[in-house]
């Protein structure tokens, strides 16, 4: 089955999994090129600690026009990680069935915290390369060939969007 994260007080929280993603902590400009924003979350499986980063698109600080704002999993320890919490959770479900339910989860976390009113959407993907180096085999990765791997995606609805105030 599938991770059931809910939103609890700001984490993302799946209490049959007894997983709970916490708020994260945001480094300023910490991304390879020095201008991506890196969020460190906080994760617990049974009360077990994990770690895990999620960098956001250069200029995240700025409201997008279109109101998706993007976030990218490109780090291959960070998707391992990931894979280890599975691991450990003993779940049934496909690697990638897994790590695409716990980038939900991370973005449950994200627009609990988020106030501002432009975004209507949150994404987050992962280059089709870190998630093969990470272990992923092929047949399990959909859209091999493709450069990049949308994860999940958030829809919220936020009656500002728009000019309403």
């Amino acid at each position: 089955m599938a991770l059931d994260f809910q939103n609890d007080n700001g984490f993302a929280v799946s209490h049959r999994d007894q997983l709970t993603i916490a708020p994260p902590r945001i480094e300023p400009d910490a991304g390879p090129d020095g201008r991506d924003d890196e969020y460190q979350f906080g994760v617990r499986l049974s009360g077990e600690r994990y770690g895990v980063s999620l960098l956001v698109t250069a200029g995240a600080g700025i409201a997008p026009t279109d109101g998706v704002e993007r976030y990218r999993l490109d780090d291959v320890a960070t998707v391992r990680q990931i894979l280890k919490i599975r691991e450990r959770s003993g779940s049934a479900e496909s690697a990638f069935a897994y790590l695409c339910s716990f980038a939900r989860g991370l973005l449950l976390v994200i627009a609990g915290s988020d106030d501002r009113r432009t975004v209507t959407c949150y994404v987050v993907s992962a280059p089709t390369a870190t998630l093969v180096a990470a272990g992923f085999p092929a047949d399990e990765v959909p859209s091999v060939g493709h450069e990049r791997i949308e994860l999940a995606e958030l829809q919220v609805s936020n009656p500002n969007v728009g000019g309403a105030a």
